[in-house]
């Protein structure tokens, strides 16, 4: 029996050529995965969108296309990746236009760079990503797109999964441990005495490298597997293949990790005797299968599970015949007592520790301000937190449920609730039965410093009373004080110290997370000159140290850290807050300050400059030039907001290395931040 050797690459000229084998061989040969979801006319669509790649003169070219624009009956690919926690590009209402010219490659993470390479490689022409081919910041796009996306991988050649990356920064190809992989050969003799050679190998490769691995754990991308007629995994070491008649991998033996895809026959293919079962024996068999294998996966919140697997049941429906009332939460009406039976994995069991049962998923995390740059932030970092994803229930707060950001979140499993933090009946509503509140008011909604003080007010009250056992509120220091009262009309700090100190009045065990200066303000404040040059002006002095802080990247991880699957309202999503979830115990009644460092605007120019490639400098102006350009409500205030950061300081001089030694992920740095912004793009 031959050996396959590993080869040293999972893209290396053998590995390509062993794809195409596969490809070909499923293509020509396996009927039942050309016709493995019978799918009506409806629903045989093409994706509204697809990315068309092209290369020339060694130049790839990926642009963003109508479906229509695509050749007929063009054959496309569709990757399977998880978001994880690095930032990445994607299409917007504000993107869309310039890529259906070009989306720049330089741009992609590694991920979407190796898909493209790969499709192209295999002589495909299209290729479907989730982010690329749906406008994530258009609810009704998402509606309409959410709702085909079960024949966008039915319908798809090839589905090509990032198994073993975490997030966009993994990519697919990776160099191969051949000592660890490649199977050990050991020369016998058989029964007849003759010299012959056996090939031992782990019998569980395919959990270890497929099932058990990043991608693999993620229930939501169970339907993505079952759909696509054709996947090729990149895992670690090797490359696999699965398909409705073969699961294969790269470097052993044809039928070595099972002969059909076992995850993918849900139903019996037509013709066989399995299909004329009245009673559907075979199927109900292949459903619990699959239901195991799902609920072994990783879910947000337990919410998701029925959610998320609907989709699959309502294909099976079709495909059986079925009305949608024969199904009911994962159970079939037909086999409905054999499917109230369970079975509790032992050594999932066996793990729960008492320490760990204290963090049951019935604990609830409420945020509020969800929708927003902190809010949204910190539940994306919840999400993309294994360990605090699974202790608590999510729920977002927010005053417009309806509106593209909540849905999003709502489509990622959230739980999200209407709340009006000027109601305390409302707040007690929107609190009720939490463990973790995490609390930032908006002063800029109506610029009433008393109302913003009322609202972080009853907030505090109602968890008081409910018995929450952590707040975490996003507070700011009192400039009037750090001034002594030279500087009076920055109400926006003043009021939120004074929510602090109320807070700590009434007993709630809270922890206060104080950000630092947003580095989204310099997507207005970098002024681009008729040459193509920037001015950075400030009415301070090029010495001043700014605390810098990527509020939607960055505030999460000071409370959680994360990226997430649907609609993203940013994606580097959360640094800080999530330390403090995780960091309870010591930080009660403590500050974090939220902030990667302090920079200069002599520092900030220059490695504006060197990221952008373009000349930036600063200039400071007089107090009088800088309020004549703003309005006569604000200019009091953003003037002695910028001059407390000269004198005393944001945070006075105080360390930020305590709190950056609490997080687990390097917050975004000044250089990063216009390298991955498209505020600058």
């Amino acid at each position: 029996m031959a050996r396959r050797n590993i080869k040293s690459h999972t893209i290396s000229k053998e590995s390509l050529h062993q794809i195409k084998t596969w490809l070909g061989t499923c293509c020509e040969e396996h009927s039942t995965c050309r016709d493995s979801w019978t799918l009506t006319s409806k629903e045989r669509r093409m994706p509204t969108r697809l990315l068309e790649i092209t290369k020339s003169a060694g130049q790839w070219r990926v642009r963003v296309i109508d479906s229509t624009e695509a050749e007929m009956d063009a054959a496309y690919v569709t990757l399977s990746h998880c978001w994880g926690s690095s930032d990445f590009i994607r299409l917007t209402a504000e993107t869309h236009l310039s890529y259906t010219d070009n989306v720049p490659f330089g741009s992609l993470s590694q991920t979407f760079k190796d898909a493209v390479e790969l499709t192209f490689a295999l002589g495909f022409k299209y290729l479907w990503i989730d982010s690329l081919c749906i406008i994530q910041d258009s609810h009704d796009d998402w509606i309409q797109e959410s709702s085909m996306m079960g024949s966008v991988y039915a319908l798809g050649h090839l589905n090509i999964a990032a198994t073993y990356s975490k997030n966009g920064d993994g990519g697919l190809f990776k160099q191969s441990n051949d000592a660890s992989a490649s199977p050990c050969i050991i020369q016998m003799t058989d029964n007849d005495g003759a010299l012959t050679e056996a090939i031992c190998y782990e019998d569980r490769v395919w959990h270890r490298e497929v099932d058990a691995t990043p991608l693999g754990n993620r229930a939501w991308v169970v339907q993505e597997r079952v759909l696509a007629p054709r996947i090729v995994h990149f895992s670690f070491n090797q490359v696999f293949w699965e398909c409705c008649r073969e699961r294969a991998a790269e470097i052993l033996p044809p039928d070595s990790v099972g002969e059909d895809g076992e995850l993918k026959k849900v139903t019996p293919y037509p013709g066989t005797s399995e299909a004329q079962d009245p009673d559907r024996t075979w199927v109900h068999k292949n459903w619990a299968s699959l239901v195991e294998k799902y609920s072994s996966c990783s879910l947000t919140v337990q919410s998701d599970k029925l959610v998320a697997i609907s989709g699959l049941a309502r294909r099976v429906c079709g495909q059986l015949g079925l009305n949608s009332e024969d199904y009911v939460a994962g159970l079939w009406k037909s086999n409905l007592l054999h499917g109230l039976l369970y079975r509790v994995d032992r050594e999932s069991a066996a793990s729960c520790t008492l320490h760990q049962s204290t963090y049951a998923m019935s604990r609830i995390n409420t945020v509020f301000g969800a929708t927003g740059n902190q809010g949204g932030s910190v539940i994306r970092s919840l999400l993309a937190s294994s360990t605090l994803s699974k202790q608590f229930k999510i729920r977002g707060v927010t005053r417009a449920i309806t509106k593209p950001a909540a849905v999003a979140l709502t489509n990622l499993g959230v739980e999200v609730v209407k709340g009006d933090l000027s109601l305390p009946t409302s707040v007690a509503a929107a609190i009720k039965d939490s463990h973790t509140i995490f609390l930032v008011t908006n002063f800029w909604e109506t610029m009433d410093v008393k109302q913003e003080i009322a609202q972080g007010k009853t907030v505090a009250d109602e968890a008081k009373a409910a018995g929450i056992s952590h707040l975490i509120f996003s507070s700011l220091p009192s400039v009037t004080k750090a001034t002594d009262g030279a500087f009076k009309n920055v109400a926006h700090f003043d009021g939120k110290t004074e929510i602090e100190e109320y807070i700590r009045s009434i007993g709630v065990p809270p922890t206060f997370f104080q950000a630092g200066y947003y580095m989204s303000n310099y997507g207005q404040q970098f002024n681009k000159n008729e040459d193509g040059s920037y001015t950075l002006a400030y009415p301070v002095g090029a010495d001043t140290k700014f605390p810098l802080l990527d509020a939607a990247a960055d505030t999460g991880n000071f409370s959680v850290k994360l990226q997430y699957d649907a609609f993203h309202l940013s994606l580097r999503i959360g640094k800080f807050v999530t330390a403090i979830i995780n960091n309870r115990e010591k930080l009660l009644g403590e500050r974090v300050l939220g902030a990667v460092d302090y920079y200069t605007p002599a520092q900030m120019v220059e490695t504006f400059s060197e990221v952008i490639g373009k000349k930036a400098d600063f200039v400071q102006v007089t107090e009088e030039q800088y309020t004549s350009a703003l309005p006569s409500f604000l200019a009091a205030h953003m003037l002695e907001s910028h001059l407390f950061i000269q004198k005393p300081g944001y945070f006075q001089g105080q360390s930020l290395a305590p709190s950056l030694a609490l997080m687990d992920e390097e917050p975004t740095t000044f250089k990063k931040f216009p390298e991955t912004s498209d505020l600058f793009k």
